[in-house]
């Protein structure tokens, strides 16, 4: 099954409030927050709210939102929904595909020298 948000994300970083949802907003999660139990958490990636079910991943982020909702720079390691992390991961596994291709053709992406001042 996988996890989809109700509403649109990952265009705008934004924190939610506590306030602003009393269950998961992963979408057709029944999961309400609770004092002593289902603490809600916040994605470090897209910042909505959500139960641990749905965020018990980490992700490497280069930008992510601190506790306090404000945008950091600078990489480290942080939770993550369960979408964010699909993304993510699809994001490291293309990269991957990319530089195994290029290895696969023989282009290291660099420039090649031309001998073209070289006298003969």
């Amino acid at each position: 099954m996988s996890a989809e948000i109700a509403a649109p994300r990952h265009t705008q970083q934004r924190w939610c409030f506590d306030s602003e949802s009393k269950q998961c907003m992963i979408a057709d999660c029944p999961a309400a927050f609770g004092i002593a139990s289902n603490w809600r958490h916040h994605c470090r990636k897209c910042g909505i709210l959500v139960c641990q079910d749905h965020s018990s991943k980490t992700g490497l982020l280069f930008d992510h939102l601190n506790k306090e909702g404000d945008l950091v720079h600078g990489l480290c390691e942080r939770r993550v929904c369960d979408p964010c992390y699909q993304e993510l991961t699809n994001e490291i596994y293309e990269t991957a595909d990319f530089t195994q291709a290029m290895k696969e053709r023989g282009e290291t992406g660099e420039l090649e020298r031309s001998d073209s001042g070289s006298s003969t």
